[in-house]
């Protein structure tokens, strides 16, 4: 009887699973060592520890160690979700710390109230490489094998020898990493860095998605008694292959590949789930006929593709056929026309009483399209302001003396132009490899808003904006590449790094807001300037605590001096993981922003190792997405203001 108690504390407590996981975990490690290198087995042993050899002799003491290290962040990580699901099982949603449900159930909204709420709701976590990451895409895959056996090894149903199988079957997956080069050896190529951020949406996040968007379907569902018609909104951004700030291997060329792998890659992951659905939804039409209305919509679609007669009285099948080779042609004029011919099916569905279908089949699919569109991610482009300063200087000089940036004359100029309807054309041929460069980009920009999905392609996010001129200067540019007269389709982000910079961000918005151009073009954008914020560097500059204190500072100041403008900000946290990075835990850093400064919208960089730990594996992608989404929803309707203490402010002040 006691045996079977410790059995069931064990199926119900994850920390005791996680300590017998650990267990049999240090032990499969074991083998290996002695196998591969049995003095770091007989050193592992040994209590204490003795001290390491230098030199080359410590390198596979230093693997040993890093390997354990991996594989109990792998067990953490399964019992977090483990924890979450015995949380929700025990005590309902609204348990979970950071789940939709405990901030639905905290605050009194109608349905209506949440509805409208949600359509002001935009999230967009933004994937950067870093150098702190140094694992290749196959030691990433080989931790997410070991991550699913360790979920195989939850189940309690496996006989003895099909238990001892699963562990065989973790050893070689330890041994096969034992025997891979970990890490980089040498610089990856901005290649294999795009592959890299394509391959966590390849294995997590397509799927975590819509799993997280049900997830508050249900949550709603529960806490309101109805579902609300509002979705919030997750765009994912990436900064691989657009972030060329120091970077010379990141050209235009290299631009358009990404853009191109990130359509690729969302278009394989659309055809494999069409095609899946088509292997399932094997629906007669003699059996069961459609709707008159739904009939025709349906075969509207396949009629789209001449000589689709195969599965005939299946028009499921038929339609799923006909929307995947639509796909593969790249026949659709823009993204919403394939997530209405997605709609048209979920509805044919829901009109013959298939509602559990097409919510397994269907919906998630269309979800996945609304948030991924033809483009995986959203790439933002990045580039320096010394750069551009630098390219508009040389394209004035062209004509004659350029101006000295910083001067009366400069400014002069560059206004006038910027009003200037008959803009001078410009011989680009004569120009340096750099400011053609940064032409051509301008023009990728530009052509882009032409495609079927014109979100493929983000900001312009100037580093190191240092006054209004800087960001003017990238209107400029853009005019020079054809962007147009009367207003520009371009988002231009400035990112304030230095503590000095923090400090001028607001005079310098509501400079740029003084020109007329640049007002107009804002306008087009719902009257919202996305400004980014450096964690980093003013960390670097100022330290941590009057950085930190400057961010906040800033934060209020630019919503404050934008609001006498008739703008409000959306702001971009440029954080790193390390606390000198400004890296902290998801849900306390958005809880930490100023009152008001986030308003439902918020953009947050995941850098390096950051991706990995947060996107590695489906369910703690979505638990990921679910507490980001949700402590942007607390923080919106958390109306409550605390009072400005100026004794505070000063002492801060004085600190920082």
């Amino acid at each position: 009887m006691q045996a079977a108690a410790q059995d069931t504390q064990q199926i119900h407590d994850p920390s005791v699973f996680a300590e017998g996981l650990r267990a049999e975990l240090r032990t499969v490690w074991r083998n290996i060592l002695l196998k591969r290198a049995p003095h770091v087995a007989a050193w592992a042993d040994a209590v204490p520890l003795a001290a390491l050899p230098s030199g080359p002799a410590a390198t596979p003491y230093l693997q040993a160690m890093s390997i354990w290290f991996q594989l109990l962040r792998l067990v953490d990580e399964n019992t977090a979700l483990r924890s979450r699901r015995l949380t929700e099982t025990q005590d309902g949603p609204g348990a979970v710390k950071g789940g939709f449900s405990e901030v639905l159930a905290a605050q009194s909204f109608s349905p209506e109230q949440l509805e409208n709420m949600i359509e002001e709701v935009s999230v967009g976590p933004t994937l950067t490489a870093h150098p702190t990451e140094a694992k290749r895409v196959t030691v990433l895959e080989i931790h997410r094998r070991i991550y699913r056996a360790l979920v195989s090894l939850e189940a309690q149903r496996w006989t003895p020898t099909e238990r001892a199988e699963l562990l065989s079957g973790l050893e070689a997956e330890i041994d096969l990493l034992w025997l891979t080069g970990e890490l980089r050896l040498s610089r990856p190529s901005l290649r294999d860095e795009i592959e890299w951020g394509l391959q966590f949406f390849r294995d997590a996040i397509f799927d975590a998605v819509p799993q997280v968007l049900g997830r508050f379907d249900q949550a709603c569902q529960q806490s309101l008694g109805a579902p609300t018609a509002a979705t919030p909104n997750i765009r994912f951004h990436s900064w691989i292959g657009g972030d060329r700030d120091g970077n010379p291997n990141v050209t235009t060329e290299m631009t358009a590949l990404a853009l191109e792998r990130g359509r690729d890659t969302a278009i394989s992951h659309y055809c494999n789930a069409l095609e899946q659905a088509a292997g399932r939804l094997s629906i007669s039409a003699l059996i069961l006929p459609l709707p008159a209305p739904h009939a025709a919509r349906v075969q509207a679609i396949i009629d789209r593709l001449p000589g689709a007669d195969r599965n005939a009285n299946e028009p499921f099948r038929q339609a799923l056929s006909a929307i995947r080779q639509h796909l593969l042609n790249q026949s659709y004029d823009h993204t919403g026309q394939f997530i209405d011919d997605l709609a048209t099916l979920d509805a044919a569905l829901c009109a013959v009483d298939a509602d559990l279908l097409a919510r397994q089949h269907i919906r998630p699919l269309r979800r996945a399209a609304m948030v991924f569109g033809f483009r995986t991610t959203t790439l933002d482009i990045r580039q320096n302001s010394a750069v551009t300063t630098d390219v508009l200087a040389e394209i004035w000089g062209q004509s004659g003396p350029s101006p000295a940036y910083g001067t009366a004359e400069w400014s002069t100029r560059l206004r006038a132009e910027l009003a200037d309807q008959n803009l001078t054309a410009h011989t680009w041929t004569n120009l340096s490899q750099q400011a053609q460069e940064l032409i051509a980009l301008l023009a990728l920009m530009l052509s882009v808003r032409t495609s079927p999905d014109p979100k493929a392609m983000g900001p312009f996010i100037l580093s190191m904006t240092r006054s209004a001129d800087d960001i003017l200067a990238v209107y400029l540019l853009a005019r020079y590449a054809g962007f147009g007269v009367e207003k520009l389709d371009i988002a231009v982000v400035p990112l304030f790094e230095t503590i000095a910079d923090l400090r001028n961000a607001p005079a310098i918005l509501l400079s740029v807001l003084d020109v007329p151009l640049a007002r107009r073009s804002l306008k087009t954008r719902g009257q919202v300037i996305e400004v980014m914020l450096g964690y980093s560097d003013s960390g670097k500059d100022g330290g941590f605590l009057c950085s930190t204190w400057e961010l906040d500072r800033a934060q209020r100041k630019i919503s404050a001096a934008l609001a006498t403008q008739g703008f409000h900000p959306t702001f971009f946290h440029g954080r790193g993981g390390s606390v000198s990075r400004g890296g902290a835990p998801t849900g306390r850093a958005i809880a930490a922003q100023p009152s008001g400064t986030i308003a439902g919208k918020l953009r947050v960089t995941e850098q390096g190792e950051v991706v990995s730990a947060n996107y590695a594996n489906q369910g703690t992608a979505a638990a990921h997405l679910e507490l980001l989404l949700s402590s942007i929803l607390h923080h919106t309707a958390d109306t409550t203001k605390a009072p400005i203490r100026p004794e505070f402010e000063d002492a801060l002040d004085a600190l920082s």
